[in-house]
This record gives C-alpha cells, structure tokens and sequence, in this order.
C-alpha cells in the first residue's frame, strides 16, 4: 500500500501477473519501492498494486506440482479478464478506495509522458 494512500481520495490500480517477483523485498523488482518513490516525487499518482500468481495444482504424493501460468495467462477466452473484473478487483473494493474510472490516471499519466521514467524505475 502507498504510504500516500488516502481513502478519501481513490486511488489508481495496477495489476501485475506474476506478481511475487515484483514485491520481494529483495528481488530486483521491489516494486513498494518504486510505487512510494515516484508518487512521493509526483511523477505518477497514487497507485495500487495487486499482484497476482498464477495457480499451482500440488502433484500430489512423489509428483511434481502443476503450474497453471500458461493455461491462466494465456488462454483465448475471457476466463482471465473475468476473474479480474468479477472477482478479484471487487475483493480490493472493500478494503480500498480504487477510481472507477475507465482509463485510470497512471494510464493517462503514462501516456502523457513518454520519457519512460517508470520502466527504467523498475529495470533491473
């Protein structure tokens, strides 16, 4: 959570798929990092993250586990794209003020201004 965050003003939402390498305090990423950073600068607005993994299937007793990244992400079909909206993103609802806007403000942010100032932020 952005140390900015208000709940009385919503804030914009990012989610990110495979989203455990991003959030490791010390993984290469350490997006909480960044977010805080360029939002206390004002070179983006206040922004959430949720970041998702996709599912595992335990492979049971001597079998190796299944990882559903492949057939979550990349299925043609609005499967993906349904949880999110249906589901996950009413879930962050309830605990968190998040615009209802259709193009958010980081998305308008980031098309604005094209000096790629976020992605060399979280290059490694």
């Amino acid at each position: 959570m952005p140390a900015q965050y208000d709940e009385s003003s919503p804030a914009a939402l990012m989610v990110m798929q495979d989203g455990a390498k991003y959030v490791r305090e010390k993984g290469e990423y350490r997006l909480h990092h960044v977010f805080d950073n360029l939002i206390h600068r004002g070179e983006m607005p206040v922004t959430i993250a949720v970041c998702v993994n996709p599912g595992v299937v335990p492979g049971g007793e001597g079998a190796q586990d299944r990882f559903n990244r492949s057939f979550e992400y990349d299925t043609v079909s609005d499967r993906y794209a349904s949880f999110l909206i249906d589901e996950l993103i009413p879930e962050v609802r309830k605990s968190y003020a998040i615009t209802r806007r259709s193009q958010p403000a980081s998305h308008r942010w980031q098309q604005q201004r094209r000096d790629r100032r976020v992605w060399r932020g979280l290059a490694p």
